[in-house]
Parts: structure tokens; C-alpha cells; sequence
């Protein structure tokens, strides 16, 4: 057996192996995560205000058929290794249009070297509104 072929064995084994392993969680989840985790991809950055504070702001886009109100984000600040050490929750201010996405910025949440950002609450807006 030459090394290449020996190679593919061990890479097809591998794949075997990978595929017939059970999964860390007993359910699967084929709705593709929470509602907020589908619809409302967010894009964030902190930044220094004029007076000095540390904000968080970004876009809020919707994916959704639907327009979305009352949108709430919940931010946290991050310690080094990435575990929630402060948060707060901030509006965005008016609807998330269907296929659209919204502007937020809020004072960031101390301590946290970074920041995450989520939706938190959501209402649909009635019927198909863009």
C-alpha cells in the first residue's frame, strides 16, 4: 500500500467516524437556531463617543418577509477569553423594514474589552410592509 493510498484510507475513516459520531446535543434544531438568530444579522463595532464613552454601533438588517418594531438589543461587554461581564439593553430606533436594516448605536456596557450585540425583543409589524 503506497502512501497516498494509505492517506485516503485514513482521510475516508476519518470522514466515517465524524459522520456516525453522536452529536454533543441530543435534539437537532432544524429551524436553524432562535428567531433573532435568523432574521436579524447585526453588524457592530465600539467606538470612542466625542465625550470620551465607549459606544456600540452598527446595522440591525431583517431578512424577514415582514417589517419588524420595537426591536431591543442586548449588549455585552466581553472579557478577554469572550464571557459575558456586563450588559445593557438599548432600542433601535424605528422599524426594521422586510429585506431592510437600521442604524443603532447605545453606550457600551463596562466593564468589556468587546462588545456583542443581539436582538433581544422584536414585534412583527402587520402584513407585508417594506
Amino acid at each position: 500500500m503506497n502512501a497516498k493510498h494509505r492517506a485516503d484510507r485514513v482521510a475516508a475513516l476519518l470522514l466515517a467516524i465524524a459522520l456516525l459520531a453522536p452529536s454533543a446535543g441530543g435534539a437537532q434544531n432544524f429551524g436553524g437556531g432562535r428567531p433573532e438568530e435568523r432574521y436579524f444579522p447585526i453588524e457592530s463595532e465600539s467606538a470612542r463617543a466625542a465625550d470620551g464613552r465607549t459606544i456600540v454601533r452598527g446595522y440591525v438588517s431583517n431578512t424577514h418577509y415582514r417589517a419588524a418594531r420595537n426591536v431591543s438589543l442586548l449588549i455585552e461587554g466581553l472579557d478577554g477569553s469572550g464571557r459575558a461581564v456586563s450588559k445593557t439593553v438599548a432600542w433601535v430606533n424605528g422599524d426594521v423594514s422586510a429585506g431592510g436594516r437600521r442604524y443603532f448605536e447605545a453606550v457600551a456596557p463596562t466593564p468589556g474589552t468587546t462588545f456583542r450585540a443581539t436582538v433581544l425583543y422584536y414585534d412583527w409589524a402587520p402584513g407585508d410592509i417594506r
